[in-house]
């Protein structure tokens, strides 16, 4: 009987003691260590001071890591440091053009700065002859406040670059912050230093699918990405920790939060998206139960997305596609919510639990979807109309000329196969989803069977936010560098005891989950993993350290001879890639860009491709001439009657635009493009290189005949 009862006792002492750990793990408090670690007489905690010095010189290194990879990636891709400045501008090409352009104008020296924002605010030379402002038009704030930094720096002489050599390296420095912002996301949901490390090793070991802005610099999301993700960063943090107890930082959280939403959007017009898909997983992690997230908080982080997607409008100036989004809608609709009347109690039962569940998310997706509808009606927008044609597309339930330019770029397809096989092997897919089973199934047990949370709120906020980025990334391949980062969060959380500990509290594993042994073994199997996936360090070694070259002398020519032989107000149409090019390299006026977001940029595209269909030659100088076009130069790559890259360009032109036919014009037994060849009274061919190939490089430049009086009428 006595060693019955001993055996009792100290069973029971092992449960009280797990079940300690556990109220530790899941608390959303973090404590002081012990009182050994102030000195006697003074309130200040030494071991948490040095703690956290330790994260932010981590969290700094890599940031100056993550910034000297991607140079050297971008240097071995481009030779960029002995190239010229004429040759660094031919790199950029089609949006990466575009949006340099408005640092460049920024940036000049030459021009008053005051004249320089004036053509921001109304240009005629992107869209000609249609005055826009780019501010609202297009997503520039990075290009023009780099722009402003550079003017500034140079006026007091501490700007010794080039300015294209300034505008990339913030560039490279903005993504040195994505591998920051993963290690500060980690470390706030784990407490450990470790966790953040795994996830950084995660985010270098598989690079290749975490970025494409090593060979495409100014894209929208280097600049957006890592600020999404240290606005991630501080909501993780609100999620996590209580607030009352930390009121001023929590007030610091709450400013980061705003405009960390204003950068973002102000940044890249997809960031409204990703921050929908960030509002409906605090949606459902308030719905799932008030533990997770409480009310005071979901109210307060619904005011946050409110607050910042009314001040980016403003900074917009008032962009109907942002202040008439569904994200908008959606942060009203959330806010609203959380003043209507109703217990803040997890009821009892299951069906109960599902009843709320049911009414909260389909109440707010509902008043959501009907305040879009109502914003579209009020102000007869359309302009976003070709992302909801896009996903039809993708089903086989509708085709269109816009759909068809999308789905023939391969980064709009599905993700390829060999994009999740290097990610399995490099371990990473294998860890996410053992998180994601560790994290789910807890959740799936607490709705089922009530009681108190299993798991942390911010882990599972971490697990809602990855499920809608893998869908992302599963229908659109280029939304990949969305999901990548999202995979190395839930892989840093694998050796935590915050996943594990749900699964085995109450239990005497409980406390070797918890101990460093366990956390030890796990992170050197990580590192194993990727190490055996050698096949993607390989690469990383093969770039790093690669001597590569940048040259377009076709390109080069033509820009030499747009620049001797037209006049500097001349108009040029071409396809969107080649027109932001020129517009960037010559100074000339063009009618498209690649911003294709509004409607009237991809109607532009759409007459234009009318030269590469089965139209007559009179047809096509009609429209090019409304357009007040001078010179049209035509890429060789599109003047083909049967591609083997999917529909050839005349396919795609006789399917129309949203979803009705094209325009009736007789239809001929040879393309357009070949017809100009000829001699004609509509088109004269002035330009195209001597002993150039027929290929992707083989420009012909053509002056319409007969357009000076309409052109001087546009003017």
């Amino acid at each position: 009987m006595g060693r019955k009862n001993a055996a009792a006792k100290r069973d029971e002492k092992v449960g009280e003691d797990s079940q300690e750990l556990s109220a530790q793990a899941t608390s959303n408090v973090s404590k002081p260590k012990a009182s050994r670690n102030k000195t006697r007489g003074s309130n200040v905690d030494y071991f948490g001071l040095a703690r956290n010095v330790l994260i932010c010189v981590t969290a700094f290194a890599a940031l100056c890591i993550g910034t000297h990879v991607i140079t050297a990636l971008h240097e071995g891709h481009t030779w960029w440091s002995t190239a010229s400045v004429d040759c660094k501008e031919t790199a950029f090409v089609s949006e990466q053009a575009f949006y340099y352009l408005w640092f460049k104008i920024t940036a000049d020296r030459e021009v008053p700065y005051l004249n320089a924002l004036g053509n921001v605010l109304a240009d005629r030379t992107v869209e000609y002859p249609t005055t826009v402002n780019a501010f609202q038009r297009f997503t520039i704030y990075p290009e023009v406040v780099f722009g402003t930094m550079f003017r500034v720096l140079n006026s007091t002489g501490l700007s010794l670059s080039e300015p294209i050599d300034y505008y990339v390296h913030w560039a490279f420095i903005m993504q040195g912050v994505l591998p920051a912002s993963i290690f500060a996301v980690t470390v706030i949901t784990t407490g450990s230093i470790l966790c953040g490390v795994s996830a950084v090793l995660c985010f270098f070991t598989n690079y290749e699918q975490m970025t494409r802005s090593w060979h495409s610099i100014p894209l929208r999301e280097t600049f957006a990405l890592p600020i999404l993700y240290v606005q991630y960063a501080a909501l993780t943090w609100y999620i996590d920790k209580d607030v009352n107890q930390h009121p001023k930082a929590a007030a610091v959280c709450r400013v980061a939060l705003v405009w960390g939403l204003v950068a973002s959007i102000a940044s890249w017009q997809l960031s409204a998206s990703l921050l929908m898909l960030q509002l409906a997983a605090m949606l459902v992690l308030y719905s799932l139960s008030p533990q997770y997230l409480p009310l005071h908080k979901y109210r307060t982080l619904a005011w946050t997305h409110v607050i910042g997607v009314g001040l980016a409008s403003v900074f917009l100036f008032g962009n109907l596609m942002t202040a008439c989004s569904l994200y908008t809608c959606m942060a009203l609709s959330t806010l609203a919510m959380t003043y209507v009347p109703q217990p803040q109690e997890q009821p009892k039962h299951f069906v109960w639990r599902a009843l709320r569940l049911l009414v909260l998310v389909g109440g707010v997706l509902v008043a959501s979807v009907l305040l879009r509808m109502f914003l579209v009606f009020v102000f007869q927008m359309d302009d976003d109309a070709h992302m909801a044609n896009l996903m039809r597309a993708k089903s086989g339930t509708f085709k269109d000329f816009h759909t068809s330019v999308y789905l023939k770029i391969e980064g709009y397809r599905g993700i390829p196969f060999p994009v999740i096989t290097e990610l399995t092997w490099t371990g990473l897919l294998m860890a996410a989803v053992l998180v994601a089973l560790a994290v789910g199934l807890p959740t799936i047990a607490h709705f089922l069977r009530g009681g108190h949370a299993l798991v942390a709120a911010a882990a599972l906020c971490h697990l809602g936010m990855a499920l809608q980025y893998t869908v992302l990334a599963a229908t659109i391949n280029r939304l990949r560098g969305i999901w990548g980062p999202s995979l190395c969060v839930l892989a840093g959380l694998l050796p935590s005891e915050v996943v594990w500990g749900n699964l085995f509290q109450n239990t005497k594993y409980f406390r070797i989950l918890a101990g460093w042994r366990w956390k030890a073994v796990v992170h050197i199997l990580m590192i194993g993993a990727m190490g055996f996936g050698s096949s993607r360090l390989k690469w990383l070694r093969e770039h790093y350290f690669a001597e590569g070259v940048h040259e377009r002398v076709s390109v080069e020519e033509l820009y030499q001879w747009v620049r001797a032989r037209t006049h500097p107000e001349a108009v040029i149409g071409s396809d969107m890639i080649l027109s932001a090019m020129l517009r960037l390299s010559t100074g000339r006026r063009t009618v498209v860009h690649p911003h294709y977001e509004y409607a009237d940029a991809r109607s532009r595209n759409f007459k234009q491709a009318h030269w590469n269909a089965y139209r007559r030659l009179e047809d096509v100088h009609r429209l090019f001439t409304e357009m007040g076009m001078e010179y049209y130069i035509e890429n060789g790559l599109n003047c083909e009657t049967h591609s083997s890259r999917g529909k050839a360009p005349w396919e795609m032109v006789d399917e129309g635009e949203d979803g009705a036919p094209p325009p009736p014009m007789p239809r001929t037994n040879e393309l357009c493009c070949m017809a100009a060849r000829h001699p004609n009274p509509y088109f004269k061919m002035v330009y195209k290189p001597p002993g150039q190939s027929w290929g992707f490089r083989d420009f012909r430049v053509y002056q319409l005949l007969n357009t000076t009086q309409i052109r001087r009428s546009a003017l």
